[in-house]
């Protein structure tokens, strides 16, 4: 989206550019437009973060009062529309951000394991506790109930405070390591196992989703811990 966005962004300057009757100077034009982005935002909720709305032009202001100084207006004409490109790509910017981030969960819902893990062929587990067992990820069960995976509810805090309870063994003592995420989700989870091997956590960007298999997707490797 950053290049999309840039990228329309200088095509619509320099279009006006050449339209102007009297064109200022080229990089004088771009810093006006540059400056012109800032703005006074408000901060909205939107789903699971944060976006911005611009609600005052702070660049075009400052853009006025720099180049109209001693009341040269005719200056301030010639590179005003720049100014005022620059505070109104931040509405497209914003328009762009909400339709990517539906696009990107139409693409890439977290609800489907197969957007965390999509290619297991150089996967490893990693035993994270002395608990657990010598265990391997079983790539036959695990591919043929990936369509079949679920997401479930599951109480993390409990998870942390019993975590720390003296004598109860760790609820997740594996670990995924080597998993690469759905190509060009750009994502890169922390995935668990559960000591019966039917669990799955999922840890991205501060968020928990926790799925269940009917199966053990888990193989103890012989040899015992």
């Amino acid at each position: 989206m950053f290049f999309l966005n840039y990228g329309l962004l200088a095509i619509i300057l320099m279009k006006l550019y050449k339209k102007s009757e009297v064109k200022p100077e080229l990089w004088k034009m771009l810093l006006v437009a540059f400056i012109g982005l800032f703005t006074f935002n408000l901060r909205v909720p939107f789903g699971d973060s944060i976006i911005a709305v611009p609600i005052l032009p702070l660049g075009v202001w400052i853009c006025y009062f720099t180049i109209s100084r001693k009341n040269n207006q005719i200056r301030w004409a010639k590179y005003r529309q720049f100014a005022w490109v620059g505070f109104f790509a931040n509405f497209f910017f914003l328009v762009t951000t909400l339709l990517g981030a539906g696009l990107q969960q139409l693409i890439y819902p977290e609800n489907a394991i197969q957007t965390y893990v999509s290619d297991i062929s150089n996967v490893t587990i990693i035993n994270t506790n002395s608990s657990g067992e010598r265990v391997k990820l079983n790539t036959e069960s695990f591919s043929a109930q990936l369509s079949k995976i679920k997401v479930d509810n599951f109480d993390v805090q409990v998870w942390y405070q019993n975590t720390w309870e003296p004598g109860t063994d760790e609820l997740f003592p594996y670990m995924l390591h080597g998993h690469l995420a759905s190509w060009g989700s750009g994502i890169n989870p922390i995935i668990y196992i559960e000591r019966d091997g039917k669990g799955i956590l999922v840890i991205h960007k501060g968020k928990q989703t926790y799925f269940t298999c009917n199966e053990s997707i888990l193989s103890i490797v012989k040899g015992g811990k």
